[in-house]
């Protein structure tokens, strides 16, 4: 089920979404009524768990059908999908696994949403440079601000795909087209798009969305892309048996990261519904 099956097809709708039969429902910049396949698939999983029987439903192919199907959503290879969570906590991987240095500076807009301002901002206390974008209007950001805010110590620059307050939309290819060509890493928060417009991560470098908004699923079921030239950059900040290679389930002396991977076990949101 995609956006447009929904636009158009009422009995759709209203099969899906029952809040539609008496409401018009106005606030998924917020949170998304759940569709009723995504209902019925938690509360599907819950009763098997209830049974004993969790594993059948979580069978081990399952996060890897779902990284396909991000990846076809994105534009991207599977092995450049993983799931997390929140955008938060993508966010703050990112901002914490990526190796800074002293005199390298960051750009960022002090007025988005703070899941994309405070992990870059702690960033200062290892000596890095934390810029704040300036803009004409309220959150309206154009190439040319972010073309006169950087320069050749700029390590990355993060951004939203659409502002929360002005519903302004980047031009996500022109800005990271220009930031590629530099060498800087593009960082996108794309949760206020993903699943409304169409969101091609050709020149993105890491972007972080949830589910719970026009992906029309669960908290927490969200999503993170890291191109794969990015992945060697980044170390994660937190390890798990998911994350390492573990032969056995046994600890190595070396500790490998096996590929773009949560640290442990996908929580029911992540891995066990059908979005």
């Amino acid at each position: 089920m995609i956006l447009a099956d929904l636009l158009a097809n009422e009995e759709l709708r209203r099969d899906e979404f029952p809040v539609v039969r008496d409401k018009i429902f106005l606030a998924h910049a917020g949170d998304c009524p759940l569709p009723r396949r995504v209902a019925e698939a938690i509360s599907g999983y819950a009763s098997q768990a209830a049974r004993g029987d969790q594993e059948k439903a979580a069978y081990p192919g399952k996060l890897d059908e779902l990284r396909k199907l991000g990846a076809q959503l994105l534009g991207c290879a599977p092995g450049e999908v993983a799931f997390v969570g929140p955008t938060s906590l993508a966010l703050s991987f990112f901002a914490s696994g990526l190796k800074f240095h002293k005199g390298d500076n960051l750009l960022i807009y002090f007025e988005d949403y703070p899941s994309n301002v405070y992990p870059w901002m702690a960033l200062a206390d290892e000596g890095v440079e934390v810029r704040r974008m300036s803009t004409r209007e309220l959150g309206e950001i154009r190439q040319a601000d972010v073309m006169g805010q950087v320069d050749a110590n700029t390590r990355l620059v993060a951004l939203a795909s659409c502002h929360f307050i002005s519903g302004y939309r980047l031009d996500i290819q022109a800005i990271g087209k220009f930031l590629r060509e530099r060498n800087i890493l593009f960082c996108l928060d794309a949760i206020q798009t993903l699943g409304a417009f169409p969101t091609n991560v050709a020149e993105v470098d890491l972007l972080a969305a949830d589910a719970h908004k026009w992906l029309l699923g669960p908290c927490g079921a969200g999503l993170m892309y890291v191109r794969h030239s990015v992945q060697e950059l980044l170390n994660p900040p937190i390890y798990g048996w998911h994350n390492v290679r573990c032969p056995n389930y046994v600890a190595q002396e070396q500790r490998a990261v096996s590929q773009l991977r949560g640290p442990g076990a996908p929580g029911l949101a992540q891995g066990r519904t059908e979005i």
